[in-house]
């Protein structure tokens, strides 16, 4: 244990002396482009055929054709119960999935052309997701209290709310009000009302149960928290407020699954999932409260948002540490976006990175890489550079770039941890 305490040591003292040689000037990397958010435009308003809309969306009006033309998935379930009795998840996951993955390109489809065409499966897809029988995943649904009405908030039932509430923002008054009620009905009894009585019981000082993740250092505190509380924003509920003060409460403990110098122990895999969830949030309140405190404003938060960039390749790949498949990548555009909110990169650069929407993403992203941009964090007391080698002190990693990346072809570089 000594000689690696000392082995780390002298990678630490080296990659410092090499950031010191390998610093480009700070200026390179500051953003001083300002940039202002507006209301998220309906689907009749005119902002959705703009050149640059059209070009993102390109992708989604074949897939939902595909949608448009065919019956709605069904709701299986002996698929769903599979996992309470076997373990397995693949046959419950996929069967959700794709119960919810036409919402995304309908819609999408129909603010880009404006003309109707995909209205009626739009609605189809609205009704079969509210009188589908629970939207928690198999595995989080193990006693099938779901299934009897008893319903609780997991991964999947947070994003399915905050997708929904986009559609009917999106949509609008040309959705069939029966359809709109029975979603609202739907996302009132299975999202917030749940949470509500979670918090109302854990402000009497008893346990959070099923909801546990409200206070968890984990990625689940941001994917559920940003879910719920751009759920509440999209569908313009009466106790936004409520939310929205929730949201700033609760979304805190989510930086307590980071070390001390910004690390992930959860790994890159889950900073994408996690983090991204975060700057959504962050842009919900940016959106919702323009002079309210910004999330980044946290200077815990900063530093994870460096995170990428700091264990990054340069050929966009980094080491599998923690629970992360082999070749995982950080998303691009996700990192771009962080190194705008942190002096790291320009807006330029992220516009140049935010290319086509999959039509596989979730609405909820594809709105927020449609209409939110990145925007500077407050407090940087100086920039940030960007350095050939990267250490993270608490976590006992060390990350080594050639420093001509740009230049070099077939270079080598590595990730070392101690312990």
């Amino acid at each position: 244990m000594l000689i690696c305490r000392l082995f780390f040591l002298v990678l630490l003292l080296s990659c410092s002396a090499l950031a010191e040689e390998a610093a480009p000037k700070a200026h390179q990397f500051r953003s001083t482009e300002k940039i202002l958010n507006s209301a998220i435009p309906g689907c009749s308003d005119d902002a959705w055929r703009s050149p640059n809309v059209v070009h993102l969306l390109s992708d989604v009006v074949g897939q939902a054709e595909k949608y448009s033309d065919t019956s709605p998935p069904r709701w299986n379930h002996l698929e769903y119960i599979e996992y309470s009795q076997n373990g397995s998840r693949l046959a419950g996951q996929k069967m959700i999935q794709q119960l919810i993955d036409p919402l995304a390109p309908l819609v999408l489809a129909e603010c880009l052309e404006g003309s109707g065409r995909f209205i009626q499966a739009i609605e189809r897809t609205l009704d079969t997701l509210s009188q589908q029988p629970s939207w928690t995943l198999p595995a989080h649904d193990i006693n099938f209290l779901n299934l009897r009405g008893d319903y609780s908030v997991d991964l999947n039932a947070c994003e399915l709310a905050h997708d929904a509430a986009w559609a009917l923002k999106l949509v609008g008054s040309r959705l069939n009000p029966d359809v709109r009620t029975r979603m609202v009905s739907a996302l009132k009894t299975r999202v917030f009302m749940p949470l509500r009585k979670a918090t109302d019981t854990r402000d009497r000082k008893n346990p959070l149960g099923r909801h546990w993740w409200i206070e968890a250092a984990s990625n689940w505190n941001a994917v559920c928290i940003s879910g719920v509380v751009g759920a509440a924003y999209a569908l313009e509920i009466e106790d936004l407020d409520y939310w929205l003060a929730f949201g700033r409460k609760y979304s805190r403990y989510y930086l307590g699954s980071f070390k001390e110098d910004g690390y992930s122990d959860e790994g890159p895999s889950y900073w994408n999932y996690g983090f991204g969830a975060y700057l959504r949030l962050r842009e919900t309140f940016l959106w919702s409260q323009p002079n309210g405190d910004d999330l980044l404003s946290d200077p815990m938060a900063r530093l994870i948002a460096t995170y990428a960039t700091f264990f990054s390749f340069p050929s966009g790949t980094v080491a599998p540490f923690g629970d992360a498949p082999q070749q995982i990548r950080i998303s691009e555009v996700l990192k771009a976006h962080a190194e705008v909110a942190v002096g790291l990169a320009t807006i330029d650069y992220w516009k140049k990175l935010n290319d086509k929407i999959s039509p596989k993403l979730r609405l909820n992203d594809a709105v927020w890489r449609l209409w939110g941009q990145p925007k500077a964090a407050p407090g940087l007391i100086q920039p940030l550079f960007k350095s050939a080698c990267s250490v993270f002190p608490v976590a006992g990693v060390a990350v080594f770039r050639p420093s001509n990346a740009d230049q070099c072809q077939n270079c080598l570089s590595v990730a070392l941890r101690t312990g």
